[in-house]
């Protein structure tokens, strides 16, 4: 039986790794944990809460080179019932695991309630990295999975967590993302028109271990099963601000962090001669 988790089918973007350490004193709930959603099997969640690999980020499956017998993660795999309900924190709102589009938010913040006494649990000395034996994991049956407010901070965490593993990069890569955001407008055929002009713009910040992308609403699309979310849709997920989804701005990523937010494409090439070596 294939145990590798069953996330999203991707056109392109992929994952931010970085260095940590975990911290088994860190505080719980009494009878529930906190994590990010990080995948979908055999109608349970898999939670991801730290590892040693890339911290409280999800490093992925074809990134994660480790000792195997040094690799520790706190992760849980929850048991979704009928009688499981799903609340969006911020408003008390109930909805749906569907409803919530949860499943092609990778990296959505939760907050899980078991409803029995709960204690963290670090699995230690693993030989299966958690995505790909998430059995590894504990399981838990859910009362109650509350979802937190998204925010720019987990926009920037569900784009990287697909930019360098679509990419075939590792974590000693430097990597940077443009992302030209609302589709129906003059800018936005312009960029169209003019994708590979600008993006040979942007050739000489390119090395061997230095990799640009760039791209617009159509260029990047989501897939759930038979269902696609489409980059604007995903923003209008994230509750990113206005002015992000109301006008075609460019919003230029690391693979570590949400760098600037441009108007026009010469601000982004004026970006990076003063900041990109």
């Amino acid at each position: 039986m294939d145990k590798r988790i069953t996330t999203l089918s991707i056109f392109c973007i992929a994952a931010l790794l970085t260095s940590g350490c975990i911290d088994e004193n860190s505080e719980e709930d009494e009878t529930g944990f906190a994590g990010r959603y990080a995948g979908y099997l055999n109608d349970e969640l898999v939670i991801f809460v730290e590892d040693n690999l890339g911290g409280k980020r999800v490093v992925p499956t074809a990134q994660a080179e480790f000792n195997r017998e040094d690799y520790s993660v706190e992760g849980y795999r929850v048991s979704v019932t009928e009688e499981t309900s799903f609340i969006y924190a911020e408003t008390e709102e109930e909805t749906s695991m569907a409803s919530s589009n949860l499943r092609a938010l990778f990296g959505y913040p939760l907050e899980v309630e078991i409803g029995e006494d709960f204690s963290a649990e670090v699995q230690e000395n693993q030989a299966d990295y958690f995505q790909t034996n998430p059995e590894i994991l504990p399981l838990y049956e859910a009362e109650e999975i509350r979802l937190l407010p998204l925010e720019m901070e987990d926009f920037t965490h569900f784009v990287s967590t697909f930019y360098l593993s679509a990419n075939g990069m590792t974590s000693e890569d430097e990597g940077y993302l443009v992302i030209l955001t609302n589709g129906s407008n003059e800018i936005t055929e312009e960029f169209q028109r003019n994708q590979e002009i600008y993006d040979d713009a942007l050739d000489k910040y390119r090395s061997e271990d230095v990799h640009i992308s760039t791209g617009n609403n159509e260029s990047f699309t989501w897939r759930l099963g038979e269902e696609s979310l489409s980059l604007q849709e995903i923003m209008e997920e994230f509750n990113l601000p206005e002015e992000y989804m109301e006008n075609a701005v460019y919003l230029v990523f690391s693979t570590e962090e949400f760098l600037t937010v441009e108007e026009e494409w010469q601000g982004v090439i004026n970006y990076f001669e003063e900041n990109i070596s």
